[in-house]
């Protein structure tokens, strides 16, 4: 349980004079304050406050998921809210934190601790539950933010392909065969290669993809290739 400090107000007080009774006994450096009725969920503070701490911007707030004009709920530094509250106490709190300059916006997907594994967690599950292109764009996404394109892009072009959408799997097959070309996705562009009727960019595929096979003494019989040949 959470160390728990109860300050006693006036029935008739505001709410930006409770707030400003209770910044009085905040011994942290960061506050968060979070309206009545608002939902608690996992991490509810821990994912914006961890953005706040480790962000190089200044003069800023975070907006806790679910925030809403009705239930705003926000993470600061302290002493921002404290400057905010000297310099215009006669405002409301959030519009006296805008009156001073600090700004609060919502959490990015990438500032989120941990993203890259739950995003990816994300798209093998809709992958397993057969959502083949929602996976891609999570795998897509990835890529974008996150780096390793290379893998991701792999990943997205193989959950296209089961997608049926060949002509944005080729375009993701061809950028990584241009760059870094596996026998996995040189094997899954001929496939799509074959499957447009354009037997002649296939087969330079599959001569490609033998090439890495060989050149690595790996001399086992790829089946499939062997079905593109003949």
């Amino acid at each position: 349980m959470p160390n728990i400090v109860t300050v006693p107000v006036d029935q008739q007080a505001s709410n930006a004079q409770r707030i400003d009774a209770a910044l009085e006994k905040c011994d942290g450096e960061h506050v968060t304050i979070i309206p009545s009725g608002f939902p608690i969920e996992q991490l509810w503070i821990e994912d914006p406050l961890y953005a706040l701490i480790n962000s190089s911007s200044d003069r800023q707030a975070l907006l806790l998921e679910d925030s809403t004009d009705k239930l705003w709920a926000v993470v600061m530094k302290k002493d921002h809210l404290q400057y905010a509250r000297k310099s215009y106490p006669h405002l409301s709190v959030r519009q006296s934190l805008k009156d001073a300059g600090i700004s609060a916006r919502s959490l990015r997907p990438e500032e989120i601790p941990f993203q890259f594994d739950q995003l990816l967690a994300q798209a093998r599950s809709e992958q397993n539950k057969g959502n083949f292109q929602q996976a891609a764009e999570i795998f897509e996404y990835i890529a974008e933010n996150y780096g390793n394109q290379l893998w991701m892009k792999t990943l997205a072009a193989k959950a296209l392909f089961n997608a049926s959408n060949l002509n944005r799997a080729a375009d993701l097959l061809r950028h990584i065969n241009q760059k870094r070309p596996i026998t996995e996705t040189l094997l899954l562009e001929a496939k799509i290669k074959r499957e447009k009727k354009d037997f002649n960019s296939a087969i330079e595929l599959l001569k490609t993809a033998r090439q890495i096979l060989t050149s690595k003494n790996d001399y086992m019989v790829c089946t499939e290739m062997n079905e593109y040949a003949t």
